[in-house]
């Protein structure tokens, strides 16, 4: 029963770790990008801690409507709000007014797109984010991703250990039979006799 409940452990602790690798990585091998919203300006549309999924495309296919995620100028940090005005300026460029769904005002920039292809938002997973956090960490990653192989080797390895002794011992049971081969055995000695005296009360005075 023992047994069983550590291989449940394994099997499931793999199984998480594989659905984390699907959420998180499959995704991008499919060309969307990956963000951890950190803020609540969305909050009603997207959940802080959301792990947010995004479709880059053409900043020319962009619409008022949108939801993108982008550089604020200035900043050195990633923001996820909605297309509120498109303007284009005297140089042909265009410039994109945002805000969060949960603020009233707009935020406090027009941005120049400084990239050909801008992630527009697809879908968000409510607080994957916080757990994607956690792996950044060197730490959290290493007992995530190396734990389980620990275990799976030691399991293998106990597996092994076992099956090893257990032929030793058929082995050795094998190789010393009870009697060896090619003596004879010494003949067992013969009861010894003893005279036995019968009595006949016949003729005893």
């Amino acid at each position: 029963m023992r047994r069983v409940g550590r291989v449940g452990f394994v099997v499931l602790l793999v199984m998480g770790v594989a659905l984390i690798i699907t959420l998180f990585a499959v995704p991008r091998i499919a060309g969307y990008r990956t963000f951890v919203l950190v803020g609540r300006s969305m909050t009603g549309t997207i959940s802080i801690g959301s792990l947010v999924y995004g479709d880059p495309v053409p900043v020319e296919d962009l619409r008022v409507g949108d939801v993108i995620t982008f550089s604020p100028p200035q900043m050195n940090e990633v923001v996820t709000h909605r297309i509120v005005a498109i303007a284009r300026a005297a140089d042909g460029s265009e410039r994109i007014s945002t805000k969060g769904d949960a603020v009233p005002n707009r935020d406090p920039w027009q941005f120049k797109p400084t990239t050909p292809e801008l992630p527009r938002f697809v879908f968000a997973i409510p607080y994957l984010g916080y757990l994607i956090a956690l792996l950044s960490l060197p730490l959290v990653r290493m007992l995530v991703f190396a734990l389980p192989a620990a275990i799976i080797a030691l399991v293998v390895l106990k597996r092994l250990w076992r099956q090893s002794g257990e032929e030793a011992a058929a082995d050795a049971a094998a190789s010393s039979p009870l009697a060896p081969a090619g003596v004879d055995e010494a003949p067992s000695p013969a009861p010894a006799v003893l005279p036995v005296r019968v009595w006949d009360d016949i003729g005893r005075p």
